[in-house]
């Protein structure tokens, strides 16, 4: 039994990986609810992160460098939203570290989203439009410095 419970649980955990990237606390939590739901034996769980991570589909450093990439293309957000929404997934500190991105690509996103928000607000007085993208700018996480970087090149 234990031996079909990690092979059920492998095959689990390869379906999430070929939806998309996961961190490693994802993929033992899914692998908790599952052996919890299905009623398996949960001792294999980390023998079956481990083999995982031995073959490099389970990687945290990987799987925040894809994080990063897909909030910077699609729904753009400043590095303080993407930090804590890393640390909530279990990423460690040291890699979240390790991998911040410079301030050209976090200026380069906040533009990206306010030509965005401009678009839609156009009709509105400038000191109004301002605030709208400042306050949608804020919400996305984005520091103070390069919002005043974005207001400023508007005027």
């Amino acid at each position: 039994m234990p031996n079909e419970s990690y092979q059920k649980l492998l095959d689990y955990s390869l379906k999430l990986l070929s939806i998309r990237p996961r961190s490693t606390w994802e993929i033992r939590s899914k692998l908790v609810a599952y052996t919890k739901k299905r009623k398996l034996s949960q001792d294999c769980i980390e023998k079956s992160i481990s083999y995982l991570s031995e073959k490099n589909l389970l990687n945290d450093r990987d799987f925040s460098i894809w994080w990063i990439s897909q909030r910077s293309s699609f729904r753009p957000k400043g590095w303080r939203v993407i930090r804590e929404e890393l640390r909530m997934k279990g990423v460690d500190r040291e890699v979240i570290d390790a991998l911040t991105p410079d301030k050209s690509s976090e200026y380069t996103s906040a533009k990206k989203v306010a030509q965005k928000k401009l678009r839609f607000i156009s009709r509105l007085p400038d000191s109004e439009a301002k605030l709208r993208i400042k306050e949608a700018l804020l919400r996305r996480g984005f520091s103070w410095d390069t919002i005043s970087r974005v207001i400023d090149e508007m005027e």
